[in-house]
């Protein structure tokens, strides 16, 4: 209550029934006492500070821009620490100016928000920001430089007996990321890259504020990797598997779209799309909250899910056997030899065991080819006798070059036997699914084992 004989403010307890002087003693008024508002402040010390459209956010180390009161919803409100409760709160004005009022000596936060709650309560409020902003930033003080994390509290602020001005807050509207969606003709392909060219795009009002409502290319900005891909599918950045997303995404800075691919390393039955979810970041260093989705579809299912596939030269012999977990529409096998990973020559061919070339259930297969060099040659030799005895005016002539194709024959296939002899070297195998219609969709490479 108000003493106004002594010019003093004093604090009731109705309990003990005593009293103490709050605030310092003021010029007496009239001979009538009064009750006060237990909100109200004694001696005002004036905060005031403004709200900036923020639009580079603290790239220029300065908390600074236009003032704006972000739609109209914002509120400054002051925190007193030392009694818990909101002691005044501020509607920011258009211009994006606001004033508080503070009693001295005392130690307060001052937050940024659109839920204020009420005067007087014990709960703090919680940084609310109109749909699409963010805060980019706060301080105490024009000068360069910030109060921490952008978080929209200023924490902490002990106000003496002077009015403390250029209490600021930096806002900024958030980057928006955009879906797309990539179509591929027929099935997804075991290990190949899929290009993801042109899928990553974002709109942001301060970067783009004439910008394609559908998304502008994000190359050398920033995005985050926020979910990975969906039904056996990895995704690559130059050439390296994005695995461990950690607590915050996979960030990507100066990204370029030519190095994100897409690879389906896990084959699943039936599988035909599969998607994961990422989002932009401006300029400011705003992250779009609500991730976007990239979406891969195929216009066929994976028609033959191949399981496990092993190879091994015995004796002479390379023996290749595979499991197939699922087929569809499946025609036959062709069984690829290579001697280097990449380039692939047919060396068998198989038929679907499956009925009609469907099944859901597992199938194994296995092929077997002898790779002796002499038998090889024997076989060369007899083709080259049948010609000899069409041609028998020529039949000197065709013996030399039988001979001659005889040796280079033995020659070559007795290297390549060699070479899958020696530990040091080795065979790859890899087997190719060819579906009715013609469409073809490969396992994994394997090396093979020399027993």
């Amino acid at each position: 209550m108000f003493a106004n004989l002594q010019g003093r403010y004093y604090k009731i307890d109705i309990t003990n029934l005593t009293s103490v002087q709050v605030g310092p003693t003021v010029a007496a008024y009239e001979n009538n006492d009064g009750a006060s508002c237990p909100f109200a402040i004694f001696e005002n010390v004036a905060i005031s500070g403004n709200v900036f459209y923020d639009v580079n956010g603290l790239t220029d180390n300065i908390v600074n821009g236009t003032g704006t009161n972000g739609g109209g919803t914002l509120s400054v409100v002051l925190w007193d620490i030392d009694e818990g409760k909101i002691l005044d709160i501020a509607s920011v004005e258009p211009d994006g100016t606001y004033i508080l009022a503070a009693a001295p000596g005392k130690n307060y936060n001052i937050i940024l928000t659109s839920e204020p709650g009420t005067l007087g309560s014990t709960t703090p409020p919680s940084v609310v920001l109109p749909a699409g902003w963010s805060v980019t930033g706060q301080k105490v003080g024009s000068g360069t430089g910030s109060d921490g994390e952008p978080s929209g509290i200023l924490s902490n602020v002990v106000i003496g007996n002077d009015d403390v001005s250029s209490v600021n807050f930096g806002i900024s509207q958030q980057p928006e990321s955009h879906d797309s969606v990539l179509p591929i003709d027929g099935p997804p392909v075991p290990n190949q890259n899929i290009p993801l060219t042109g899928l990553i795009k974002g709109s942001d009002a301060e970067d783009f504020p004439d910008g394609d409502p559908n998304g502008e290319d994000w190359t050398g900005r920033s995005i985050v990797i926020t979910s990975l891909p969906t039904n056996g599918f990895a995704l690559y950045y130059n050439n390296n598997p994005i695995t461990d997303l950690g607590e915050n995404g996979y960030r990507i800075d100066n990204f370029d779209p030519s190095q994100l691919t897409l690879q389906l390393v896990d084959p699943v039955s039936g599988v035909d799309v599969t998607s994961f979810t990422y989002s932009v970041i401006d300029a400011t260093g705003l992250q779009d909250p609500t991730p976007a989705t990239v979406s891969v579809q195929f216009s066929e299912a994976l028609p033959v899910i191949f399981g496990a596939i092993s190879a091994f030269f015995e004796n002479n012999n390379l023996t290749i056997e595979w499991e197939v977990l699922k087929e569809e529409n499946n025609s036959h096998f062709i069984v690829e030899l290579s001697s280097d990973g990449v380039h692939f020559k047919q060396i068998g061919k198989v038929s679907s065991k499956a009925i009609g070339g469907n099944s859901d259930i597992p199938l194994t297969y296995t092929f077997s080819k002898s790779i002796n060099p002499v038998v090889l040659g024997l076989s060369f030799l007899t083709f080259l006798v049948g010609g000899i005895l069409c041609r028998r005016k020529r039949w000197i002539a065709s013996l030399l070059i039988c001979f001659g194709c005889i040796g280079i024959l033995y020659s070559c296939s007795k290297s390549d036997l060699d070479k899958l002899n020696k530990d040091s070297s080795k065979y790859f195998v890899r087997i190719a699914q060819v579906d009715k219609d013609g469409t073809t969709t490969y396992s994994k490479t394997i090396t093979v084992i020399k027993k």
